[in-house]
């Protein structure tokens, strides 16, 4: 870390957008995350997997349009390890992983962090993933006792109350887009690499 990031407050919030070889698409994502990231202070990290020499550039370049920083590892070290390398580098208290396929909307990121202060026991919160047209990709899911999940919001009757608008406590959410506070993934050891 550079002694003028260590002068700096920290910020509230860092957003760790994961690319391997994709840059124009990491370029969107993080023009989103600008336009729509309202009334909290962020940073953005960009996580390099060892894209080869012209996407890397493409995603230097995008860095600098944004105003993230950016981390580059020289191999492809997959997503567990390479988002731990990420929370180990951020400075804020909570932290937003997000796919670099992920293109939020206005207002996304106040009821992720309302809901991660307030609800009860959370240790993590996922966001309501959604196609560009519209329908549901994901909104967490459960674990049912033989071991197979039922996806939350893509479920028919009896299920159909598992499946109401609001908030829910869940057993998984995607890590396409999963705010959760730094120092807890930390001490549990953040992603096992082994997955």
């Amino acid at each position: 870390m550079t002694n003028e990031l260590q002068k700096q407050k920290p910020p509230c919030l860092s957003i760790i957008v994961l690319n391997w070889n994709l840059g124009r698409m990491t370029q969107e994502c993080l023009a989103s995350i600008r336009t729509h990231t309202s009334g909290v202070e962020y940073e953005i990290l960009v996580v390099d997997n060892g894209s080869n020499p012209e996407e890397k550039s493409i995603v230097r370049n995008a860095c600098s349009l944004h105003g993230a920083r950016l981390i580059e590892i020289n191999q492809n070290l997959f997503f567990g390890e390479a988002n731990n390398i990420g929370v180990e580098a951020a400075r804020g208290q909570f932290i937003l992983l997000v796919n670099n396929d992920v293109m939020v909307t206005p207002g996304y990121i106040g009821p992720l962090l309302r809901a991660l202060e307030t609800a009860h026991r959370a240790g993590a919160v996922g966001a309501e993933l959604r196609y560009p047209d519209g329908r549901l990709q994901e909104a967490g899911g459960y674990v049912r006792p033989d071991g197979w999940t039922i996806r939350h919001g893509l479920t028919r009757p009896p299920a159909g109350i598992l499946s109401g608008a609001g908030l829910h406590i869940v057993d998984y959410c995607s890590a396409a887009c999963l705010l959760l506070r730094r120092d807890i993934f930390l001490e549990a050891g953040g992603f096992d690499p082994l997955f």
